[in-house]
């Protein structure tokens, strides 16, 4: 979990970015697209067509986490750059959950911030 972040990228949010090795995935019409980062609001993952998905359609699918866990979502695309989607997610992810992740990557990737 990054810390410190300079000042002109501070977030209201807190974001995860994953280790390569511990990366969750979304599932989307049967396709898994590792994900990148993602807070309460937010997923970006990797698709390897992403200028294919238009921005404002509405997605949904499964986070599959590393402790296998899933939970559904849906959303908003809201960014594609290169082979990288952005999801705004409808219903965010609790605060409690994003917690969980933090711990399962502490854990697991202890020299990891």
């Amino acid at each position: 979990m990054r810390t410190g972040a300079p000042e002109n990228q501070r977030r209201e949010l807190y974001r995860i970015v994953y280790p390569i090795g511990a990366r969750p995935s979304l599932e989307v019409d049967g396709r898994s697209h590792p994900v990148v980062d993602l807070c309460e609001r937010g997923v970006r993952f990797l698709h390897p067509k992403a200028e294919e998905l238009s921005l404002g359609w509405r997605l949904q699918g499964l986070l599959h986490f590393g402790d296998g866990t899933t939970m559904e979502v849906e959303g908003e695309v809201m960014r594609v750059e290169f082979n990288q989607a952005v999801l705004h997610l409808g219903t965010p992810i609790s605060p409690a959950r994003i917690l969980k992740e933090q711990r399962y990557l502490l854990s697991r990737f202890p020299r990891y911030e």
